[in-house]
């Protein structure tokens, strides 16, 4: 008898659990509002001045998830920049978008920034971007504002969401940036 019930059990779970992942939200098949078009994964690319006259790429892959978050990765995770232009470390961005009018965005996402030799954090960046989609929906386009919310110690940082603007300092020479980026799509498999 209590072999039949953990079946049971275990069949409600398996249906409780499979109701749940055909809720729109979670199914890979449902396309997305026309509102929400910037859904799915980009491969960024800007260029960061690193020396007078000097740039250097930046690729980064963001996705906008159907929820209005963002997650990031960039080279400046693992040190993509030299030491010269870019002496921290940071996490993986988080953050949230929405649209702003007809295929335009904006979007927030917030880094930590770490002192790689040492592995303390000195504080908070926040990228905040203004986006276009193109004509073909599989192309991006626009700019984004960089600033840095220092910690007063390490592991003591204000709140990034209700710190006041003047405790926002710029990201440095240059805070502002122009980027493009296009849509990833499924490269099928050599045959």
């Amino acid at each position: 008898m209590k072999r039949i019930l953990t079946v049971v059990g275990m069949i409600m779970l398996a249906v409780g659990t499979a109701s749940l992942l055909s809720d729109a939200g979670f199914r890979a098949d449902v396309h997305p509002p026309d509102g929400d078009m910037l859904v799915g994964t980009w491969a960024w690319q800007t260029s960061l001045p690193v020396a007078p006259g000097v740039e250097m790429p930046l690729p980064a892959l963001v996705t906008y998830h159907i929820d209005h978050t963002i997650t990031v990765a960039d080279a400046t995770m693992l040190g993509g920049l030299p030491a010269s232009a870019n002496p921290y470390r940071y996490t993986p961005g988080q953050g949230v978008w929405e649209s702003t009018g007809k295929k335009e965005f904006g979007g927030t996402s917030l880094y930590l920034r770490f002192d790689p030799s040492t592995g303390i954090l000195l504080g908070i960046l926040r990228s905040r971007a203004n986006i276009e989609l193109g004509e073909n929906f599989d192309q991006i386009k626009g700019t984004m504002h960089l600033d840095f919310l220092s910690c007063s110690s390490p592991l003591t940082c204000a709140d990034p969401v209700s710190a006041p603007p003047e405790e926002w300092q710029p990201y440095g020479p240059v805070s502002d940036f122009s980027f493009t980026a296009t849509r990833l799509h499924v490269v099928p498999m050599p045959e």
